[in-house]
């Protein structure tokens, strides 16, 4: 039976807690929790890690080398509170609404863009019969182009057929869309993104009613597995820097602002049983000792960490070529302006009998043959419906195309403050202090990606409290102030030294100097089951 400290409510603790840092102002050391809760050590440093993951407390070290536990947000579970519980409601709500509408609308596309769009040619076909047939003297010419005109129609729907379901797979019939980044599909051997070839074209690309999802809907995410890969390389961080890492390697490591790396760091901590720990000289490290416990060779020491994780890959707006973008707007365009001339036309009510109107009445003469109400048949089935269908054709990708563009701002960023710390890092690593803005955004001749790396460099000198000088800056009127000027230039004059995270990095590696990897080797077995 275990004594009662080693035994105890869980639940019941964090809830003491929670209240203590209530009462506190949202900050308290472990010595603070226990005079103000009366409970044991054991089960407060047990259950802070949870209380800090879930609460998303932020650590602070004291100048006497005190572990500080700081919520800055306020003491509100992330996932209990009102808020946080409507918001996930909503989020399922939405997620699920949205997967429902994706797959009706998927079902609606087959049956409209294709459908609608070979309904609408075979009318023109039929009226221009049927216009022919009127006109016609002689028997035998109205015989032969209302054959020729059935084996145009058939031809056309047949070969709408093949390239709507086997585009890309059946042989002879194949298309090869030159895809964006991703290899998909073949090379392209005419302007309009389509290759029309005799060849096999089995395996070169998807079928064009997937091009076509994926142009309203996107395609794959490329970084769908993204939390997996930085998990991974967060082992891999801790195991080459032989289990002591600061937070500001995890954020050279994935480019996550620091809000966002404490969450990490916390979830981390609790995760892979994880510590926070004090230096001599009060640098804030974390320590994971029982990710050191491996069977492979001690020697993976030091790893660079900007070789751990690559850059977060932006969200393509689709896998489709250019050209096959094209093809397939200009698809839906025409059952825009067909729905729109038959919504028109049938709002305006009448029978035109010449001019623009004239196709309008010989298709409501066709569908008179078929149903009792032949007006309300063509502006609903005809005219609404389709034109209904085409708006929200183009206005979904529009709306997707807006959430891309704010992601993908996101990650650049984020990909800008891993570039910016992971030189940082390297500078501190060697004992440097000062950094020149040249070195930040050398190798770029964006001015879009300079402003946004010097923005970064700034807010991260913010954080870390850098020391900012300034030098003298050209006498104005001089050609170089004018070539500044001209240039943009104005971070030329600015100089930035990080001292504290100089003196971090020295005081955590003279701390790793000191671990001894052998102490965390399996050693040889003594015990086989198999045996």
């Amino acid at each position: 039976m275990k004594p009662p400290i080693y035994s105890y409510n869980r639940r019941a603790v964090e809830s003491r807690l929670v209240q203590a840092f209530r009462k506190r102002g949202r900050e308290a050391t472990v010595a603070d929790l226990i005079a103000a809760t009366g409970l044991p050590r054991l089960q407060i440093e047990e259950t802070l890690p949870q209380v800090v993951r879930d609460y998303r407390g932020h650590l602070r070290v004291t100048e006497s080398g005190e572990i500080l536990y700081h919520f800055p947000h306020g003491v509100h579970h992330r996932e209990r509170s009102p808020r946080a519980r409507a918001a996930r409601l909503l989020r399922r709500i939405g997620r699920g609404a949205a997967a429902v509408g994706k797959l009706v609308f998927k079902l609606w596309i087959m049956l409209m863009l294709v459908g609608y769009f070979v309904l609408f040619v075979a009318l023109v076909i039929a009226a221009l019969m049927a216009s022919l047939a009127a006109s016609a003297k002689s028997e035998g010419r109205s015989r032969g182009r209302s054959i020729g005109g059935t084996y145009m129609m058939t031809r056309l729907i047949q070969q709408v057929f093949w390239l709507w379901m086997f585009s890309g797979r059946r042989r002879g019939y194949g298309y090869r869309g030159a895809a964006i980044g991703s290899g998909i599909g073949g090379s392209r051997t005419r302007s309009n993104g389509l290759d029309w070839s005799a060849s096999r074209s089995e395996g070169d690309g998807p079928p064009l009613h997937q091009s076509v999802f994926a142009f309203v809907f996107g395609s794959d995410d490329p970084a769908r597995e993204w939390e997996t890969r930085e998990r991974q390389a967060f082992v891999e961080l801790v195991q080459t820097h032989k289990g002591v890492v600061t937070l500001d390697e995890l954020r050279a490591m994935s480019g996550r602002s620091l809000d966002e790396a404490h969450d990490l760091m916390n979830r981390m901590l609790l995760e892979y049983d994880g510590e926070p720990d004090v230096t001599e000289q009060g640098s804030l490290i974390y320590r994971f000792p029982e990710l050191l416990r491996t069977a492979e060779p001690s020697d993976r020491r030091g790893g660079r960490i900007d070789r751990l994780l690559p850059a977060m890959p932006t969200v393509p707006f689709n896998d489709n070529s250019p050209g096959l973008n094209r093809w397939i707007g200009v698809l839906n365009g025409v059952n825009l302006g067909f729905g729109a001339y038959f919504t028109g036309f049938g709002l305006a009510g009448g029978l035109p009998e010449e001019g623009f109107g004239l196709f309008y009445s010989i298709v409501v003469v066709l569908f008179s043959e078929i149903a009792a109400n032949p007006l309300g048949l063509v502006l609903i089935g005809l005219g609404v419906v389709p034109l209904v269908f085409s708006l929200l054709f183009y206005l979904i990708p529009v709306l997707r195309w807006r959430i891309v563009s704010q992601r993908n701002t996101r990650i650049a960023r984020r990909n800008a403050r891993q570039d910016v710390l992971q030189g940082l890092m390297a500078a501190a690593t060697t004992g440097t202090a000062e950094v020149d803005p040249h070195a930040i955004v050398r190798g770029t001749e964006d001015r879009d990606e300079i402003r946004l790396r010097l923005e970064v460099l700034n807010e991260i000198a913010a954080e870390l409290q850098a020391d900012i000088e300034a030098e003298e800056a050209p006498e104005a009127g001089s050609a170089e102030f004018a070539a500044n000027l001209a240039g943009g230039a104005a971070h030329d004059r600015l100089r930035y030294r990080f001292p504290d995270l100089v003196r971090q990095q020295a005081d955590v590696q003279r701390l790793r100097e000191g671990i001894n990897p052998d102490d965390y080797r399996t050693g040889k077995v003594v015990f086989d089951s198999n045996e």
